[in-house]
């Protein structure tokens, strides 16, 4: 992946999830409810900041879960920083479908499934690995 700067307009928001419910994430206590935060960015063209000024990036929207807890509040609150300073997202090659000028993970992992799989829950230590990852951004 190589790293960049978004530019500033994506957007990114929390809620309940896309039902507009309480869905719970699979391996907390019964009734504990979720957080969603959804990352939206339109296509647009690399800055010079980028790894590729003036090239066509592709845009993408993304969702991820975490648990409504103190520490899932926490780690909203560590997101919302690394969102500001532009730490979550790159512009580079994409993992999955291999091609390049794409928006990107930028090595902050996030939960993409409340009911398992390996990007969901359960997963006991991914709030304190996530929080480790921040850290290491300058993010705490």
């Amino acid at each position: 992946t190589t790293t960049g700067r978004l530019p500033p307009y994506g957007s990114t928001g929390g809620s309940g999830d896309s039902n507009g419910g309480a869905r719970g994430v699979k391996g907390l206590e019964e009734g504990t409810r979720a957080i969603v935060v959804d990352y939206s960015f339109p296509p647009g063209v690399q800055g010079p900041e980028h790894p590729r000024p003036g090239i066509r990036y592709e845009g993408t929207r993304r969702r991820a879960y975490l648990p409504d807890t103190s520490e899932g509040r926490e780690v909203l609150r560590l997101l919302r920083v690394a969102w500001e300073r532009k730490l979550i997202f790159a512009i580079g090659r994409s993992v999955t479908t291999g091609r390049e000028n794409c928006v990107v993970w930028n090595g902050i992992h996030h939960k993409t499934s409340a009911t398992g799989g390996a990007y969901g829950y359960p997963d006991e230590t991914y709030l304190a690995r996530v929080k480790d990852e921040l850290k290491g951004k300058g993010v705490n």
